[in-house]
Order: structure tokens, then C-alpha cells, then sequence
């Protein structure tokens, strides 16, 4: 599978667009990819995989978009992600997405993570997530069959919402464990629909919120 070990920043076109189904991209250690006018790293096939090691990024856009089943981002200790929103996953019934995070994911002016449209997403943050105005940024009106899990030990802040969810009828799980920060200066957790089941094993600086009272 390619491996990225020289920098790449595009102006129109992405830093890395996947070309097939089922290819994993890994960004080599201190490597940066990016793109001027595009998403850093883009992928629009079922079954992508991206390891990040070193710098994605974009200036205008999304710093990782994946749009199609079945995708797996691996940021490392030592990478990031930064973007307009750092990633962007989802798509009309788009099913089974992951991100695994242990570096540091921000979208400087909107969301770090952003999941739309998406049966059966997990998040398992240990490194750092900041986005504008969302950390983590979950809706689907489409109601998927599986609600959305996140396990933190990491930490995930905003100066909007920590996490936003907008899941009708489905149970979004939070776990936020022992070291985990959930912060936003509006709102820590807002449960916009759905149920909610929040594990409260770590701090919560702000009260979660949800207006069916689940």
C-alpha cells in the first residue's frame, strides 16, 4: 500500500486522493501533505484507510474527508490534522467509519470531527480534538440503524459544543474515562435528539444537555 514520504502541498487538487477501493495511504513520520484550495487527504471508495503520521492540512478546507463505507483514519502520537474542519466523514447512508486518534485533529474554524449521515461510527480519542464550533460534530437525518460511540481518555474542546449530536431515536454512547476532558464554552455535550448515554468517568466541566431529556 503507497506510502507518502515527501512533502506534497496542491493548490486546486487534494495533497492525497485515493484512486480505488479498499487502498491504504500512510503519511511518513514529519511528512507534510496539504492542499491551498482542497482537502488535504480525500477519499471517495469504500474501504479506505489512511495512517498519519506526520502534517495534513488544508487552508480553505477539510483537512481529511472520507465519503463512501467502511473507512478507517489512524492519526499517530506524532501526527495532525488541521483543516477549515480537521475531518469530514458521512454521506447518505454511509455505514462503519472509524477514527482513531492519538495526536491532535483541528478544524480552526468549525469542527474537528464532523460524522453525517453515518450507521455505526466510533471515535476513540486519546490525543487532542479541538473544532471552532464543534469538537466532535454527529447528526443524521436519515436515522441510521446503529448510533455513534465514543470513547475518550484524551481531550475534546470547542469554543461552541465539546460534542454535538443530533441522532433520531438512536443511543449515542460517551464514554469519557478516567483523564478525559470533554470542554466547550457554550456546552460540554448537547444532545440535540436521541438518547444518550454518557459514562461520566472523567471531567465534565459543563453539563450535558438534551432536549428530549434522555
Amino acid at each position: 500500500m503507497p506510502t507518502q514520504s515527501t512533502y506534497v502541498l496542491n493548490s486546486a487538487v487534494p495533497g492525497i486522493e485515493y484512486a480505488g477501493a479498499g487502498l491504504k495511504w500512510t503519511v511518513a513520520d514529519d511528512v507534510f501533505v496539504g492542499s491551498v484550495n482542497s482537502a488535504g487527504v480525500s477519499s471517495t471508495f469504500t474501504g479506505s484507510k489512511l495512517v498519519n503520521k506526520g502534517e495534513v492540512f488544508s487552508a480553505t478546507g477539510n483537512g481529511v474527508e472520507f465519503f463512501a463505507n467502511n473507512g478507517t483514519i489512524l492519526n499517530k502520537a506524532k501526527g495532525s490534522i488541521f483543516g477549515d474542519n480537521g475531518i469530514v466523514l458521512g454521506g447518505a447512508a454511509t455505514q462503519n467509519m472509524t477514527v482513531i486518534n492519538h495526536g491532535s485533529i483541528d478544524g480552526y474554524s468549525n469542527r474537528g470531527v464532523s460524522a453525517e449521515g453515518i450507521s455505526n461510527f466510533d471515535l476513540y480519542n486519546t490525543g487532542e480534538i479541538h473544532g471552532h464550533m464543534r469538537g466532535v460534530h454527529l447528526t443524521s437525518p436519515l436515522g441510521p440503524a446503529i448510533g455513534p460511540m465514543i470513547e475518550n481518555t484524551g481531550e475534546i474542546r470547542s469554543e461552541g459544543y465539546g460534542i454535538y449530536i443530533s441522532m433520531p431515536g438512536l443511543r449515542s454512547t460517551i464514554l469519557n474515562k478516567d483523564g478525559g476532558t470533554i470542554e466547550g464554552d457554550d456546552l460540554a455535550i448537547f444532545w440535540h435528539i436521541g438518547k444518550g448515554d454518557p459514562q461520566e468517568q472523567g471531567q465534565h466541566p459543563r453539563p450535558y444537555r438534551s432536549l428530549d431529556g434522555k
